[in-house]
């Protein structure tokens, strides 16, 4: 679900009337009583008075302004999960010190909240776009969750799932499956609820049709004893989403197809588990109704990405290798002999977590590609005058020493290059300087160990912690 913040305004556009709606739903969602999901989604998408000390500043003149922030849905998604605020934060206060904060208590919020098995219409929270583009904006419940337990540090889960085949609800406790009425399913406590778009007549109306295609083929078939005389090959992927989906989207045979319309070499040795065929009938219709591709009606090897998937697999292979070894090194040389580092010298380095998870993703198999050019962008922040940088610790991000820096720099690029550190934070220039300022020590330190017997360093151990130009 894309959700738009924006459209600010005169705090008078909007019926007052509205506000005092959803505020008597928060009070009795907070404090007792019922409340329907309808009131807690009014309350979600209501607007925002923005005066006084929440006043925004305008983009045109620069200035802090009255307004309204408004949210809506820019785009319906498929499967629309909401979740309940089932738990609160409750502070507690010393007896001796009533100013003095001891510790927060998270309570459970049982209050009631009725919501809809079928007809949740999400059209008064869309935009002007998405109003007129979409013909229907209802929701069915497919599942929902349930927590039994008076706070957030204990308590048990439940699932309750409605069965598409036989359109009855069943509740999972573990291992333990019950059958249940719709009348039984309203009255339960919900934590997450997850709704599904519902389909338009023409959707269904295409869904028979093949299902029409598909028994005049098999009868067909099973007369002649014949196989397929013109066959497509289509993606299990995305029939799965014809038969489930409000709208599948176009045709994507990329899931088992390269881009050169050929087998795609990750999945190889499974193909038959990502692909589905179909007759050609069947192909030109689907096609002619939703397009997409690419149309497929033999399957090859392909030899260039075949030969760039071997590429990438010794690409992987080698940097976990190298990547594991310069790890090893940094950290012995650490503990015995710190000076060679960077570490000794200069505050650690940070590192993007999307960025190295993208990475260890890659490294471990889980995605074909590499992650692209390092970008460490979110963790400096300007200062409100625009004149510093300063490091974001509150940002996502990894802890890595400087040699490990420059290795991930080296292989893939990108920046910009991040200290651990408080307060003003150095420019690319002023980093390029502490560097050239702290090598000489490094170098020294270095030509230091090269001498084992005088400092009595093992060679096993003199190895592990240099270089390996050095150590050799």
């Amino acid at each position: 679900m894309s959700v738009a913040n924006g459209g600010y305004s005169s705090v008078w556009q909007w019926p007052w009337w509205f506000g005092l709606g959803w505020l008597r739903s928060v009070y009795a969602y907070l404090f007792g009583g019922s409340v329907s999901l309808m009131d807690a989604l009014s309350a979600f998408f209501s607007p925002d008075d923005l005066r006084g000390e929440n006043m925004y500043s305008c983009e045109k003149c620069s200035k802090l302004r009255n307004g309204v922030k408004m949210c809506k849905i820019t785009q319906l998604p498929e499967i629309l999960c909401i979740h309940l605020k089932r738990f609160r934060h409750d502070a507690s206060y010393s007896s001796k010190v009533i100013v003095s904060l001891t510790s927060i208590a998270k309570s459970k919020v049982s209050t009631s909240v009725t919501f809809p098995v079928c007809d949740l219409d999400l059209s008064p929270f869309v935009t002007q776009s998405v109003r007129t583009q979409e013909k229907k904006t209802l929701y069915d419940l497919c599942a929902f969750v349930s927590h039994q337990g008076s706070t957030a540090d204990s308590g048990h889960y439940l699932a309750y799932c409605r069965n598409e085949v036989d359109n009855n609800w069943y509740e999972f406790d573990d291992t333990i499956v019950t059958r249940l009425e719709v009348a039984d399913v309203m009255g339960k406590e919900a934590y997450v609820l997850f709704y599904q778009r519902r389909g338009s007549d023409d959707m269904e109306r295409v869904r028979e049709r093949v299902r029409q295609l598909l028994e005049r083929e098999e009868s067909h078939r099973n007369k002649l004893q014949l196989k397929f005389t013109s066959h497509y090959y289509i993606s299990r992927e995305w029939l799965h989403r014809l038969s489930t989906f409000s709208h599948p989207g176009s045709i994507t045979n990329h899931d088992f197809l390269c881009r050169h319309a050929q087998i795609l070499p990750s999945r190889a040795a499974d193909l038959a588990d990502y692909y589905a065929t179909v007759d050609a009938q069947l192909w030109e219709f689907l096609h002619k109704k939703f397009g997409g591709g690419p149309a497929c009606t033999e399957l090859h090897y392909c030899p260039k990405c075949q030969a760039e998937y071997q590429w990438l697999r010794c690409k992987r292979d080698a940097e976990f290798t190298a990547f594991k070894a310069l790890d090893a090194r940094v950290k012995t040389a650490s503990r015995y002999y710190p000076a060679i580092t960077y570490a000794y010298y200069l505050p650690p380095n940070a590192i993007s977590k999307c960025w190295i998870s993208k990475w260890g993703a890659f490294v471990d198999g889980d995605e074909l590609e590499p992650p692209g050019p390092i970008d460490n962008s979110a963790l400096l922040v300007r200062s409100p005058d625009e004149s510093t940088l300063h490091f974001r610790a509150s940002s996502h991000h990894v802890q890595i020493s400087r040699e490990l820096w420059l290795f991930f720099r080296s292989v893939y690029g990108g920046g910009p290059e991040v200290f651990c550190m408080n307060g003003i934070h150095p420019t690319e220039e002023e980093v390029a300087e502490m560097v050239a300022k702290v090598e000489p020590s490094i170098a020294e330190a270095l030509q230091a160990m090269r001498n084992s017997q005088e400092r009595n360093v093992p060679s096993t151990l003199l190895s592990a912690m240099l270089p390996q130009e050095c150590a050799t």
